[in-house]
């Protein structure tokens, strides 16, 4: 077996002149290996066809004689594409579909995976939208689904030589020029005539109705005038002028209105220095000021501000005005609160009559806030409950908590998965990302390859890869899944945390194997109906433990 590894793409190559007529070439490179890599060696005869598609369809027909002989330097072959014609090199690179080039050793019979060329050889295939411009089948440029004047045109300049056209050949301008190229003739604008009016300076265009056409006038149509008198309004200052004068702003004469938001900046304000304020001085003007500096000498007490000093104390120099309605006198809002809070305990609340804040006292030790609409205040302290556990998880009556029923380690007490027959609960841990815990296979996984069972009975598959074993695994339904890496390890130390998992009392954990007859690739027996039972045995303590010791009926360990 060998290989065609297209390392080099595609080169065009144009020889002699640009013209259409002559032969384009272009080389292509390639290098066949064996199965191991090692490059081909010797000369080989290669014929090459072209497609349009990676795969399948028709080659494209232009036929390419053999490449004979071609000596190959470590494993590398070149071909020269010579004498093609135009038509046939663009037959080959379609401006419209992609090339494939396809490379079978004639000796062998061994045809290679063909290979998209890239860019470069169309180089001279202008691209064109094959509506109004496009190639003839001899490849040249053409304009296509033209009226007789372009057909003309087209017929001109296929057939001249290099250099410019005479513009006898190019058709008449149309539309607002008319005229030939060489000496037009602006008509119109916008298919609007102009009028043959000579313009005097000053002029501009026009429009006139009246002839529809565009005609030279001057300022608002009129021929001249004279400026008799210019008024001012509102805000303005100066007018009438009906000679010379000046239009200023009255005073006054700018109000908001006519000012936008924010267009009045810092540099159009009097400087102040630090601390000054803006104050009115007479009717018109804003001065700076230091007048809010000052000494307040008296202070009245009225509406919300009361004292013990009479119906209208005053304060002079110094002194307090106290809250009215039982205000505290005191000078820190912190003492002010204090003195009127209702509070008087440690660790009692404010709370809401209805009507009132009013003061609910600190419960004992161990009592919680519960709400109690029968209570003035709304609520109360109480007891815990202490009635014993009744339910869990639907189970009622005399409750035990097992571990069938509580996810070790996991925050949710009370949490139970309810796994498929012929699986267990796993409980999870933290520091495996497991919680609160997973189902697994009871026995091992058993039943016919279409399906996949967990059951006593059976034979044990064996000799199954991991794909299929996933497959098979996920086709049991949604969420069932081989076990992860941190499944197992939950698995392993949940096994290891368990004491009676150790078979001896020696340093270190022994655990009990199975599979021990010396042919671990055989099946193990299976007995249909039997079930792992640990019954009557203390399993926080080793096997080895004499609480352990197997008595019938009073501490079994069985398995199968």
């Amino acid at each position: 077996m060998s290989f065609l590894t297209n390392f080099l793409l595609p080169v065009l190559l144009l020889f002699s002149s640009l013209s259409f007529a002559s032969p384009f070439e272009f080389s292509y490179s390639g290098r066949l290996t064996k199965d191991s890599g090692e490059p081909l060696e010797g000369s080989v005869s290669l014929q090459v066809k072209f497609y349009r598609a990676a795969s399948e369809g028709e080659a494209v027909p232009v036929e390419i004689l053999p490449f004979n002989n071609i000596t190959l330097d470590q494993g590398v072959f070149q071909l020269s594409f010579g004498n093609l014609t135009a038509a046939q090199y663009h037959q080959i690179f379609s401006e419209a579909e992609p090339t494939f080039i396809e490379v079978t050793d004639i000796v062998s019979g061994i045809t290679y995976p063909r290979q998209k060329f890239s860019i470069v050889p169309y180089a001279l295939k202008v691209p064109v939208d094959d509506q109004t411009i496009g190639y003839n089948s001899d490849g040249k440029l053409t304009i296509k689904n033209t009226p007789a004047s372009g057909a003309a045109i087209l017929s001109t300049i296929n057939s001249s030589s290099e250099g410019s056209l005479a513009p006898t050949v190019l058709p008449s301008l149309a539309g607002d020029v008319s005229g030939s190229i060489t000496s037009a003739t602006v008509n119109k604008i916008k298919g609007r005539a102009i009028s043959d009016q000579s313009p005097v300076n000053g002029d501009f265009l026009s429009w006139d109705s009246s002839s529809s056409s565009w005609k030279p006038a001057g300022v608002e149509g009129a021929s001249g005038g004279t400026v008799t008198q210019v008024a001012t309004g509102a805000g303005l200052t100066g007018g009438p002028i009906t000679t010379s004068g000046t239009v200023s702003i009255a005073n006054l004469g700018v109000d908001t209105s006519q000012i936008n938001t924010g267009a009045v900046t810092a540099a159009k304000i009097a400087a102040c220095a630090d601390g000054q304020i803006l104050k009115m001085s007479g009717a018109t003007n804003w001065v700076c000021t230091d007048d809010k500096v000052g000494t307040v000498t008296t202070v009245s007490a009225a509406g919300p501000l009361a004292s013990s000093g009479g119906a209208t104390p005053q304060i002079s120099l110094s002194g307090q005005v106290a809250i009215a309605n039982g205000g505290t006198g005191a000078a820190t809002k912190t003492a002010g609160f204090d003195a009127l809070s209702p509070l008087t305990t440690k660790g009692d609340l404010v709370t809401r009559d209805g009507t009132s804040n009013v003061r609910l006292g600190v419960g004992t030790n161990g009592q919680v806030l519960t709400a109690d609409s029968s209570q003035t205040e709304g609520v109360k302290w109480a007891n815990i409950p202490s009635a014993p556990v009744s339910s869990v998880n639907t189970l009622t009556g005399a409750v035990t908590l097992t571990s069938d029923n509580i996810s070790e380690g996991s925050t949710n007490k009370y949490y139970k998965q309810n796994c498929p027959t012929g699986y267990i609960w796993v409980p999870g841990l933290a520091k495996f990302g497991t919680l609160p815990g997973f189902c697994v296979m009871k026995y091992e996984a058993k039943g016919a390859w279409a399906g996949c069972t967990s059951e006593p009975g059976g034979e044990i598959w064996r000799y199954i890869d991991q794909p299929t074993a996933r497959s098979l695994c996920k086709g049991l339904g949604m969420n069932y899944h081989l076990l992860s890496e941190n499944e197992w390890m939950t698995i392993a130390e949940q096994i290891i945390n368990v004491p009676i998992n150790d078979i001896d009392a020696d340093s270190g954990l022994q655990l009990a194997t199975g599979h021990s007859d010396g042919n671990p690739w055989a099946r193990l027996a299976t007995t249909v109906g039997a079930e792992p039972i640990i019954s009557g045995c203390d399993i926080t303590k080793n096997m080895e433990d004499p609480a352990n010791d197997y008595v019938l009926g009073s501490c079994e360990i069985r398995g199968d």
